[in-house]
Formats: C-alpha cells, structure tokens, sequence
C-alpha cells in the first residue's frame, strides 16, 4: 500500500474535510477524492461519509483510523532508522515552535552533542498545526508546543510555563504602536479582557519571537516570553512595563507514544533536566523532572 493514502486519510480526520485536506497538502480536491477511493477499495470498506459539513468517519473509517497512526509512524521510524547517516548508531528528529529555540532546544542540542555523540539528529520549527501533522505521522519523535492538538498516538506532557511580558523600546520613543503578538487562543482571550482598548491594533503579529526584530527596529511595544528578552532588559535595548499584567503561556511536549527507544528515553530526560534548571521557578505544577 502507499502510504501517502494513510497520510491522506489521516488529514481529512484532522482537518474535517476533503477541501480543507487539499488546501494543507497543496493538492487538488480530485487527487484527494482518488486517493480515498484507492484505500477504501483497498479495505473494501467505505471510509468517509461525506456532507455539506465535510467528511464524518464510517464505524470501519473509526477502526482504520488506529492503524493508519501505526502505519505511517512504523514506516517513517523505519526510514529514519535505514536513514541513519554513516558513523552514527542512532537518529533522533525534534520540531518546535520558532519561539521554543532560543535558550531552550539550543542548549538541548548542546547537551546531545556531549551525552550522546553516536546519535544524529534532525531539527525543524514550525507552526502548531503542521507540527503535530508531522508527530502523528511519526516524522518527528518529539515537538515543543504552545498549543498542541490532543491526537490518538499523541503523549501530551506539560513542561513548563513561559512567563509573557510587555516590553518597550526605550531608545525609539517616536513610535509608540502597540504591536499585537499572537501567542494561541488563552492569551487573545485574557488579552481581549484585560485590554478591550487594544482589540483591534493595526499590526498582528503570529510570528512570536520574531516580532522583537520590528519593535528594535521600528519601535513600539509588545508581549514576549521573559526567556528571550532578559538579556535585552539587561542591556537597555528593551524596557519591561512593570505595571502591566503579566501571562503564563504553558509550553508542552509532544510524543508519539510508539516512538520510545533508549536514546529517546535519555534525550528526553536531558531535556527535562535542562528545563529543571534553567525555569526551575516556572514549572508546572505535578510536572516530572
């Protein structure tokens, strides 16, 4: 069987239709329609019943669903192990939210490079959505996340909560704008009731981090995770509000429960370890270190 038509199966689940899965896969609706046909002439089972709404499991496409999360994790984890790059035992594929990098999965990496030499790894960011597409599917071990979907497959562990800030640059004083920073959900809703003034600023950022570069350069202020800018408040190149609320963002990581190897097991208590110590005073409450 190809395995792109459990793929294919897997986003229509996700996304809720065959339209919005051509839309995510950059395909057209007609390949996403044949692709369906195949698998379920295949099974010879019906998969989908399909409405105005979208698409809704049929009691086999609820079944096959089980499977068709351990088909594409057991066929991405056997090509990562035959993909394992000459000298190296063991390979290891991480993805975070661009935002989760900076003093957080750097250092991890740092850590890997001493614990363990033999094991190769490959890294991305990316948004929550396409993230988790990529741990359903097996692509990637692990993720750190903002918000992440709760999927069958999927372990969800709380890791610690960023702690978000209003910062300012001192230096530009001319523009005072506002800038928007889209952090998830939780924080438009505590953002729209702390602030109903400031509902419809004129820039919207969903970049996270990024933003810090426009408020250098073009001044104005915004919500960042104190992790990133503490060196910047230290150096005056940007000003905390003290006066204003703060946010508590909880970051999570993310696991395809079938994905646990030895190496896996020790780079994950690394990253533990890492997180202990550097926001020991931030963790979740219950978390395991």
């Amino acid at each position: 069987m190809d395995i792109n038509l459990a793929r294919t199966f897997i986003d229509i689940v996700s996304s809720g239709s065959f339209v919005n899965s051509a839309k995510r896969l950059n395909l057209t609706q007609s390949t996403i329609s044949a692709r369906i046909r195949t698998l379920e002439d295949l099974l010879g089972r019906q998969l989908f019943v399909r409405n105005r709404s979208g698409a809704t499991l049929t009691p086999a496409g609820k079944e096959f669903y089980r499977y068709s999360l351990s088909l594409t994790q057991i066929w991405q984890q056997a090509c990562q192990n035959l993909a394992v790059p000459s000298g190296f035992s063991s390979f290891i594929s991480v993805g975070g939210q661009a935002s989760l990098w900076d003093h957080l999965l750097v250092d991890w990496l740092a850590w890997m490079r001493d614990e363990q030499p033999q094991t190769a790894i490959r890294a991305e960011y990316g948004q929550p959505d396409r993230l988790t597409m990529r741990l359903a599917e097996g692509m990637l071990d692990f993720g750190l996340l903002y918000t992440p979907e709760t999927r069958p497959g999927l372990i969800v562990e709380p890791l610690f909560n960023e702690e978000l800030i209003l910062v300012a640059n001192p230096i530009n004083t001319e523009n005072d704008e506002y800038v928007f920073v889209d952090w998830g959900a939780e924080f438009r809703n505590w953002h729209n009731v702390r602030f109903p003034d400031w509902s419809s600023p004129r820039l919207n950022l969903v970049l996270g981090a990024h933003g810090i570069g426009y408020i250098f350069d073009k001044g104005g202020s915004g919500y960042f995770p104190r992790r990133l800018v503490s060196q910047h408040l230290n150096s005056g190149r940007l000003r905390e509000d003290k006066k204003a609320p703060t946010f508590s963002l909880p970051v999570f990581l993310v696991r395809a429960s079938a994905h646990d190897t030895p190496q896996l097991t020790s780079a994950l208590a690394g990253l533990r370890r890492i997180t202990a110590k550097n926001f020991k005073s931030s963790l979740c409450e219950g978390d395991p270190v």
